[in-house]
């Protein structure tokens, strides 16, 4: 599957979304450990090491859950109104 492009869309002023700063770097520690486990889990994909995909995938779940408890009753982020836009595949 081609990777997807989503152009982060900024809050527009007055919109009453603001940035907290804490919430944005633990968002940025998870989402850099997020990053980390997608790459030992295709490199587990790749040794057909099923018990390394595994544990990897295990740890992919348990920072999805401290994402959406970090985000919780936040709009998602790079979203001035809530909104999701639908991403483009790359050709």
């Amino acid at each position: 599957m081609p990777p997807s492009t989503c152009a982060p869309r900024l809050p527009r002023p007055g919109s009453g979304w603001r940035l907290d700063a804490g919430i944005a770097q633990a968002s940025l520690a998870l989402l850099g450990q997020l990053e980390d486990s997608l790459t030992a889990s295709q490199e587990a994909l790749l040794a057909r090491d099923l018990g390394g995909l595994e544990r990897w995938t295990r740890e992919q779940i348990r920072l999805r859950r401290a994402l959406e408890i970090l985000w919780a009753g936040k709009d998602p982020p790079g979203s001035a109104d809530g909104s999701q836009q639908p991403c483009r595949q790359l050709q």
